[in-house]
């Protein structure tokens, strides 16, 4: 890699904004010293930690609204903890680009990903209560 450190990497970069999602990736390919994968880094809504970004800092040139102004973001990168990462190999380049492998999510989607019942929680609970009950109790006997 200590090749690449002096060349510029072309760096494409996606922000995207709803009324209950938003979303940011960069997508990093580093050619044969990344065995010719793409490394995808990003904030995903559903991640730890997520900060959106502002309607008014995409550009508006960009039909797509997914291209943010660069001096935003640049401040959106500095600022934004990334809390998700995907590894893609050479055969997801063409879905990537066209939008049809991450949609409009990097990574889990609150929409296709669902916590589970409350309820499994307390039951969860209880079930482990009772072991620690059931391991006190033989102690007691030991």
């Amino acid at each position: 890699m200590e090749h690449l450190r002096g060349s510029r990497r072309h760096v494409i970069h996606r922000a995207w904004l709803g009324n209950r999602r938003f979303g940011y990736f960069e997508e990093h390919h580093f050619g044969n010293d990344g065995g010719y994968r793409s490394w995808y880094l990003g904030v995903n809504a559903f991640g730890y930690n997520a900060a959106p970004v502002a309607g008014d800092w995409f550009d508006l040139s960009d039909l797509s609204r997914t291209v943010l102004l660069p001096e935003r973001r640049e401040a959106y990168r500095a600022r934004a903890p990334i809390n998700t990462v995907v590894v893609g190999g050479i055969a997801l380049y063409e879905e990537v680009q066209d939008g049809t492998f991450f949609g409009l999510s990097l990574g889990v989607d609150q929409d296709l990903v669902r916590l589970a019942d409350p309820e499994c929680h307390v039951l969860d609970s209880r079930i482990g209560r009772a072991h620690r009950r059931i391991r006190a109790w033989r102690g007691t006997w030991s």
